[in-house]
């Protein structure tokens, strides 16, 4: 009988904001395949810090090696949307990750093309009317990789894996892992920068069954309700729960 070759919508990967969540994953074994199909170790790099310290792609690209110390991972204030640094403890797996690579001094992704980098819109978040908003800031010169490049080849990464032809490598990883076998390769589509922080946020709280202040002090959410909706998370059994008291 002839294999029929799958066809999809052309992937991409997008940031999402708070509207459009991005695709996320609550067990690693998905997140890794994703990670090891993304081109160059610096890149691979960047997706573990961003998974393993649910960091935002921006902040992770602005880490510095001092912000790496003492087992910890340091995002600072202005790559950050609190008003203070947020430090998330370095897992086990981060730190075995990080000690099979050569990290650079100082900025840990530097831009490319030294000397020619163009400049960069920054911005802050600030509350109006109870909403977190982005605010341009002014522009400044940007010496570390861009968000754009990142995506750039995480966009590639997933092409990798819904385009790959029938009975692929891919096929057969996704056949080992319950949480994607039953979509296959379009448990991929809608994977963004962001899927990463949402993935480990998502792993710790529904898998590991940690309780929601734990997992906020990972992701630096300060509002129960604002975690929550960040997860995904429903009540639907409230309702009977209540009615048996």
């Amino acid at each position: 009988m002839p294999t029929t070759q799958l066809t999809f919508a052309s992937p991409t990967a997008t940031r999402r904001g708070k509207q459009g969540h991005a695709t996320a994953f609550r067990t690693t074994a998905p997140v890794m395949l994703l990670i090891d199909a993304i081109a160059k170790e610096e890149n691979q790099t960047i997706a573990q810090i961003a998974y393993w310290s649910a960091g935002r792609i921006d902040a992770v690209l602005h880490l510095t090696s001092t912000d790496l110390l003492n087992n910890k991972v340091r995002y600072r204030i202005e790559n950050s949307k609190t008003s203070s640094y947020h430090e998330v403890h370095q897992t086990g797996s981060l730190q075995a990750y990080l000690e099979t690579v050569a990290l650079s001094i100082g900025p840990l992704f530097p831009a490319k093309r030294k000397g020619k980098a163009k400049p960069t819109a920054f911005y802050k978040f600030r509350k109006e009317n109870g909403k977190t908003k982005r605010v341009k800031v002014g522009e400044k010169t940007r010496h570390v990789r861009s968000v754009s490049s990142f995506d750039y080849a995480l966009n590639k990464a997933v092409e990798r894996i819904i385009l790959a032809p029938p009975d692929s490598y891919y096929d057969q990883m996704i056949e080992t892992m319950p949480e994607v076998k039953a979509s296959g390769r379009r448990s991929f589509h809608g994977v963004s920068s962001h899927s990463f922080r949402r993935s480990m946020a998502m792993y710790l709280f529904y898998t590991l069954d940690w309780d929601a202040a734990l997992c906020m002090g990972v992701t630096g959410h300060k509002s129960l309700d604002a975690f929550y909706q960040y997860i995904d998370y429903k009540t639907d059994g409230l309702a009977a729960m209540m009615q048996a008291i």
